[in-house]
């Protein structure tokens, strides 16, 4: 989650026990702000989440293989959706443009 996105939502940053790093597909390094944990609805299901916060990421939210394979998500190309849950919740993929 970008720091933006969590001042936006009021959430408060917590230190890391033993901080690790992240890298960007280019290759860059990022910079660890902390965890957050959230409570997000998705279309009515409400899924508890602990994110990393990084400084100035695009987008502002992205979801790690971790909460992918806690929550049964499919990607779903021939669909275009996220299906959560054994399909129990299923949402449109975006495509961004930055």
């Amino acid at each position: 989650m970008s720091q933006r996105l969590a001042r936006q939502l009021n959430l408060k940053i917590y230190p890391f026990g033993n901080q690790g790093s992240l890298v960007s597909a280019s290759g860059q390094a990022l910079k660890l702000l902390g965890k957050i944990n959230v409570s997000c609805n998705i279309n009515g299901l409400v899924i508890s989440h602990t994110f990393i916060v990084v400084d100035h990421i695009f987008p502002n939210l992205i979801v790690e293989t971790d909460f992918l394979f806690q929550n049964k998500a499919v990607i779903n190309y021939r669909n275009n959706t996220l299906d959560i849950l054994d399909g129990l919740v299923s949402l449109p993929l975006q495509n961004f443009i930055h």
